[in-house]
């Protein structure tokens, strides 16, 4: 929901989910740009698949993103029975995951040019995830 809360401008969205690990509440409450409630305050997001392998066309990116999800901690994520170490990285707080989520790769999907500007888009999410200090090989393909 992170991804598409660009399809619903000016528009609260609600997330009511529970924990992949232990299966307790997360509650995410979001409006465009600002987070309101994030309950427990520990919620992170991960991605288990490698991100480069969307840019590099070897998953798609709906499959890349689908592959998000929150739990209610770090340590909750690495208990997960489908954890892979090699996704560590993208384990982050959700402030962080709504930045990488904020450029023009997800708030230009409804503009008519968006296809053919989808690239130019991932190269400047690929500068917001720099600057998140993500540059390594999970989100850069080598």
């Amino acid at each position: 929901m992170l991804a598409v809360r660009w399809l619903f401008p000016r528009t609260e969205i609600r997330i009511d989910t529970c924990c992949l690990d232990c299966g307790q509440p997360i509650l995410i409450r979001m409006h465009d740009e600002e987070i309101f409630e994030v309950n427990p305050a520990t919620t992170v997001g991960h991605m288990n698949i490698l991100f480069a392998k969307a840019l590099t066309g070897e998953v798609t990116w709906g499959k890349a993103v689908s592959r998000m999800n929150l739990f209610r901690s770090e340590e909750h994520v690495k208990n997960w029975s489908h954890y892979d170490p090699v996704s560590a990285e993208s384990i982050m707080p959700l402030s962080n995951w709504a930045t990488a989520f904020s450029g023009p790769l997800f708030r230009n999907r409804l503009e008519p040019d968006y296809l053919t500007r989808v690239m130019d888009y991932a190269s400047e999410m690929l500068l917001s995830l720099k600057k998140l200090g993500k540059a390594g090989p999970f989100w850069i393909p080598e």
